[in-house]
C-alpha cells in the first residue's frame, strides 16, 4: 500500500514525463542543462522527441551526442530518458530515410476507378463491369480482364497505389508501407538498432523504452481533394475511394479467409453481394496483418533488447475513426505500456478510449496505462484545469502522465 510520505514526494518513476520537444540546433550543455530544470520541475524523466523546427539532422552524429547528453544528466539525478523513434509523427518512415530506399517501402493503397470505359496497365489488379440501376448505383459486378468501354454500363478499375515522393512533412518523402514486414523491419534497423548499439549501458534503466507516435495504415496514404463545384462540372466527376493494400494483401487474405479478396472488391464499396462478410473480412485481415507487420514486431525486438514498448495510435477516439488502424485493442496486446493520447479541455469524447486501454491492461496484467495529457490547451489552462483532466484520466485507469509539451527552444 502506497504511504502518505511517498504520495506526497513520489520517486522518480511515478512523476510525470513530459514530451520534450526536440528542435533548433542541439547543443549538449543546453540539453544537460535542461534536464537539470526538469528534474528541478519535478518531473521523473522525458521523451526526447523530435519535432518541427529541429535543425540538427535526425539520427546523425550530432543527434546521438545530444541525445547522450541528455542520458548521462539523466543518470546523475537518477532520471530516464525515452526514445521517441520518429523526426516528428507519425513514426515509421524514420525522418526520410527509409522511404528513401525506393517503392516497396512506401505506402500503398488500391483505388477504385468508376468510369464508362476501364482501363490496362501494369498497375491494375482487377476490372468489373456493373450493371447498375436508375440512379447510376450497381446492381450487379462481373469481373473481366480487358478494357472494355461502354456508356450502358459503369466500369470500375482497381489500381494499386504507391505513394509519390515530395511530402514536405515526411522529409521530401512519403509515408511507408505500415503493412510490410520489410518495409517496418526497415525502420527498426534505422531508428531503434543505433540506441541499443550506442547506449547500451543505460538500456533498461536510464532509458527505459521507446514511443511510437500515431502510425497507421491508412490516413497518410491518400488525401482526396475537394474541389469547388463548378457549372459546367469541371476536374473529377467521382471522388477518391481506396482501401489499404500492400503487395503481398491478396495472399494473406487468402490464407486467412479462404477466397480470394481480388473477385469481391466491388463488394467493399458497393451493398452488392455478400458485402457485409466481405468487409468484415477485409478489414479484420487489414487490422491483423498491421498487428503483425507493425506493432507485434517491433514489441518482440524491443523485447529482445531490453525495452519497453509504449506509443498511441492515429485516431483511437472512437470505433468508426480507429479504422485507420483497424482497430486500437489488438495492438495493445504487443505493448509493454500501453497508450492513448488526450487532447483539448474535454473528457466527454474520451470515455472509449480510456476504457479500452484500461481494459486491455487489466486483461492481460499490464501495470502501467500512460496518457499523452494536455495536448491542445493553447496557453490558458490553469492548474484546476490540469487537475481534473488528470484526475478523469485516473479515475478510469491511467496511471502515468506525459505531459505535453516542453520545448527545447522557442525560436520559429
Amino acid at each position: 500500500m502506497l504511504s502518505p510520505d511517498k504520495f506526497k514526494e513520489p520517486p522518480k518513476a511515478f512523476r510525470g514525463a513530459p514530451f520534450w520537444s526536440i528542435n533548433d540546433v542541439l547543443k549538449e550543455e543546453e540539453v544537460a542543462k535542461q534536464v537539470a530544470l526538469l528534474d528541478e520541475a519535478g518531473f521523473g524523466g522525458a521523451f526526447f522527441h523530435a519535432r518541427e523546427g529541429l535543425v540538427t539532422p535526425f539520427l546523425s552524429d550530432e543527434w546521438f551526442r545530444a541525445f547522450e547528453a541528455a542520458v548521462k544528466e539523466a543518470r546523475s539525478r537518477g532520471m530516464h530518458v525515452w526514445i521517441y523513434d520518429e523526426d516528428r509523427w507519425p513514426s515509421g518512415f524514420a525522418g526520410g530515410y527509409v522511404p528513401a530506399l525506393g517503392d516497396r517501402y512506401r505506402a500503398k493503397a488500391l483505388i477504385m476507378i468508376m468510369d464508362t470505359k476501364c482501363f490496362e496497365g501494369p498497375d491494375m489488379v482487377a476490372m468489373f463491369r456493373c450493371e447498375t440501376d436508375e440512379n447510376g448505383f450497381p446492381l450487379r459486378c462481373e469481373r473481366i480482364h480487358r478494357g472494355e468501354a461502354s456508356s450502358k454500363y459503369l466500369y470500375l478499375t482497381f489500381v494499386r497505389y504507391t505513394a509519390p515522393v515530395g511530402d514536405v512533412w515526411f522529409s521530401g518523402f512519403s509515408y511507408i508501407d505500415t503493412l510490410s514486414r520489410e518495409a517496418v523491419a526497415k525502420f527498426i534497423e534505422i531508428a531503434y538498432k543505433p540506441y541499443v548499439e550506442k547506449f547500451g549501458d543505460f538500456i533498461g534503466s536510464v532509458i527505459p523504452g521507446v514511443f511510437t507516435d500515431e502510425p497507421n495504415m491508412y490516413r497518410f496514404r491518400i488525401a482526396p481533394t475537394f474541389r469547388k463545384v463548378t457549372f459546367p462540372p469541371r476536374g473529377g466527376r467521382y471522388p477518391v475511394y481506396a482501401v489499404p493494400w500492400t503487395d503481398d494483401f491478396r495472399e494473406y487474405f487468402k490464407k486467412l479467409n479462404g477466397y480470394d479478396i481480388v473477385d469481391k472488391l466491388p463488394e467493399l464499396f458497393f451493398d452488392i453481394g455478400s458485402y457485409v462478410k466481405t468487409r468484415y473480412d477485409f478489414w479484420r485481415t487489414a487490422t491483423l496483418l498491421f498487428v503483425e507487420s507493425y506493432t507485434k514486431q517491433i514489441y518482440e525486438w524491443c523485447d529482445k533488447h531490453n525495452l519497453k514498448l509504449t506509443g498511441h495510435f492515429l485516431a483511437e477516439d472512437t470505433l468508426l475513426s480507429q479504422i485507420v488502424v483497424g482497430a486500437v485493442m489488438p495492438h495493445y496486446e504487443y505493448m509493454h505500456i500501453p497508450r492513448i493520447d488526450h487532447l483539448g479541455y474535454q473528457v466527454w469524447n474520451s470515455l472509449l478510449t480510456v476504457k479500452q486501454v484500461a481494459s486491455i491492461a487489466n486483461q492481460l496484467g499490464k501495470e502501467r496505462v500512460m496518457c499523452e495529457t494536455y495536448g491542445c490547451l493553447g496557453n490558458y489552462p490553469t492548474f484546476e484545469d490540469r487537475k481534473w483532466i488528470g484526475d478523469f484520466l485516473y479515475a478510469l485507469g491511467v496511471n502515468m502522465l506525459v505531459h505535453h509539451l516542453v520545448p527545447y527552444s522557442m525560436r520559429g
